[in-house]
C-alpha cells in the first residue's frame, strides 16, 4: 500500500457544468476505487492529544466525484485550522454505485460505501491521531444527501457526533421505491445482457468490463446536466427513503439527533439548470423558483424539525459572489460555489478574465474555514461562543447570512419562504397519499 498518493477514482460520468476541470479526478478510474484520504496537521514532537476529525463527502449528483479532485484538496483548510484532521473518500457512483437491479440483495451501494468508510474510521482514526468520539460528517450536494440519509438509516448508531450539510437533504432527491432499474435495463440492452430473467441479466452484467459499461452509459466526454448517467439512489427503506417518508421521520424525531450546521446557496439553480448559455446565462426566474423549491424549502424545513426536537442546529445562507469562483459574469451564488472558498482552492475555478483579483475572496475563505473548524471542534457551543451565531428558530432573525455584498463576515436575517414551503409540502404530501 502506498499512502503517499491517491487511490484510483471510481468510474464516473462527466458533466458539462459551468466549471468542470477542478472537479475531475486527478488519477485514473478503476473498479478498485474505495479508499480514504487522511490529512493530519503537523504536530509538535510528543504531542498526544487526540484531534477532532472532519470527514467530507463530495457531491456530483451521484454520477461523478472523487476525493482526489483538485478543488477538494483540504490542505489549506487543515493548515489554517491547525488542530483538525481532515478525511475525504471515494464512493461508487452511476451504475456501479446505484444499479437498482431487483436481483440484488442490497441497493444503494454508493451510500453503503460511505457507511463502511465511517466504520473503518471509527476503528482506525486513533492510529492517525484522531478522536473517534469527535468525528463530524460533512458533505456537499450528493455528499450531504448521503450524510442526511444515514441519520435515518442508523439513528442509534450514527458513528459521528455532528453533521455539516451543504446544499443537500434526502427530500430534494425525489427517490422512489419501484421502477428505478430503467437505467440498468438500458445499459444491459446496450451490452447484450438484457433478459427477462433478472438474475441471469445481473450475472451477465457482472461479467462485462467496467469500461464497456461506462461507454454504454455515455460515449461523450462531457454530458449535459440531467443526462441519464446509469443509476441514482432508490428508496429501499434501509439506507435511503422517499421524500415523504424522510419528512415523516423528521417530524417525528426518528433520526440521529446530532448537532447540525446546514445551509444553502442563495442562487443554487444557476448551475443546476440544464439549459444554460455561456453568454446569456440561465432563466433567472426559473433558477430562483427551483432554488426555493428544491433546495431552500427542504433545508429550511429540516432545520425547523431539528429545532422542534431541541437538536442544536444552525442554518446559513451563502450569498457571496466572489470573482475567483464566478466563471461567467451572469453567475451568482450558485450550487457548489462555496467549495473552493471552503478549501482555499478557489483559484482553480477562475475562468473569467475580467475577474478582480483584488477581491475579498481570501478573507472570506479564511472566515469560512474558521467557522466550519469552530463547529468541528465544538458542535454544541463553538459557533455561539466564538461568533454569537444563534441557534436556528423559525420566524426569528436566526438565519446566518454569509458574505452579503462580498463582505467576509455574516449578518442575521429571517427565513423568508417558510409559509410557502409548508404549503408546498402539504400539497405534495396530499398528492402522494
Amino acid at each position: 500500500m502506498n499512502a503517499t498518493r491517491f487511490g484510483f477514482a471510481c468510474h464516473q460520468f462527466a458533466y458539462r457544468g459551468i466549471f468542470s476541470g477542478p472537479i475531475a479526478p486527478s488519477v485514473p478510474e478503476s473498479e478498485d476505487c474505495l479508499s480514504l484520504n487522511i490529512y493530519v496537521p503537523k504536530r509538535r514532537r510528543g504531542e498526544r492529544k487526540k484531534l477532532p476529525v472532519f470527514i467530507w463527502s463530495y457531491g456530483g449528483g451521484f454520477g461523478m466525484g472523487s476525493g482526489s479532485a483538485p478543488l477538494y484538496n483540504p490542505t489549506d483548510f487543515v493548515a489554517e485550522n491547525k488542530d483538525i484532521i481532515m478525511v475525504s473518500w471515494n464512493y461508487r457512483t452511476t451504475i456501479f454505485g446505484f444499479p437498482n437491479s431487483p436481483a440484488l440483495t442490497a441497493q444503494n451501494l454508493g451510500v453503503r460505501d460511505q457507511r463502511l468508510a465511517l466504520e473503518w474510521l471509527r476503528d482506525n482514526i486513533a492510529s492517525f491521531g484522531g478522536d473517534p468520539k469527535r468525528m463530524v460528517l460533512g458533505g456537499q450536494s450528493a455528499g450531504a444527501i448521503s450524510a442526511h440519509a444515514m441519520t435515518y438509516a442508523y439513528p442509534q448508531d450514527p458513528i459521528v457526533s455532528a453533521l455539516i450539510l451543504q446544499s443537500g437533504t434526502v427530500e430534494q432527491l425525489g427517490t422512489k421505491r419501484e421502477g428505478q432499474d430503467f437505467e440498468f435495463v438500458r445499459v444491459a440492452q446496450a451490452v447484450g445482457c438484457a433478459s427477462q430473467d433478472r438474475k441471469q441479466e445481473l450475472e451477465c452484467m457482472r461479467m462485462v468490463d467496467a469500461d464497456k459499461l461506462q461507454h454504454a452509459i455515455s460515449n461523450k466526454t462531457l454530458n449535459e446536466i440531467g443526462s441519464p448517467h446509469g443509476g441514482m439512489p432508490m428508496a429501499d427503506d434501509v439506507v435511503m427513503f422517499t421524500p415523504e417518508d424522510a419528512r415523516r421521520r423528521s417530524e417525528a424525531g426518528k433520526f440521529a439527533r446530532l448537532p447540525t450546521l446546514i445551509g444553502t446557496m442563495l442562487n443554487e439553480a444557476d448551475s443546476t439548470i440544464p439549459e444554460w448559455d455561456p453568454v446569456k446565462g440561465v432563466d433567472r426566474e426559473l433558477s430562483d423558483t427551483l432554488t426555493m423549491q428544491v433546495f431552500e424549502c427542504n433545508v429550511a424545513l429540516e432545520a425547523g424539525f431539528r429545532a422542534q426536537h431541541k437538536v442544536p442546529v444552525w442554518r446559513y445562507s451563502y450569498r457571496g459572489v466572489f470573482p475567483e469562483v464566478t466563471p461567467y459574469p451572469w453567475a451568482r451564488a450558485y450550487h457548489a460555489a462555496e467549495t473552493g472558498v471552503l478549501f482555499g482552492t478557489y483559484d482553480l475555478v477562475k475562468t473569467n478574465p475580467a475577474a478582480n483579483t483584488n477581491s475579498t475572496t481570501k478573507e472570506a475563505s479564511k472566515f469560512l474555514q474558521h467557522m466550519f473548524g469552530t463547529f468541528v471542534r465544538d458542535p454544541i457551543h463553538g459557533l455561539a461562543d466564538k461568533y454569537r451565531m444563534p441557534l436556528f428558530r423559525p420566524n426569528t432573525s436566526s438565519l446566518i447570512e454569509l458574505f452579503n455584498e462580498n463582505k467576509p463576515t455574516f449578518s442575521l436575517g429571517m427565513e423568508q419562504n417558510l409559509a410557502t414551503c409548508w404549503y408546498m409540502t402539504k400539497t405534495t404530501s396530499e398528492k402522494t397519499t
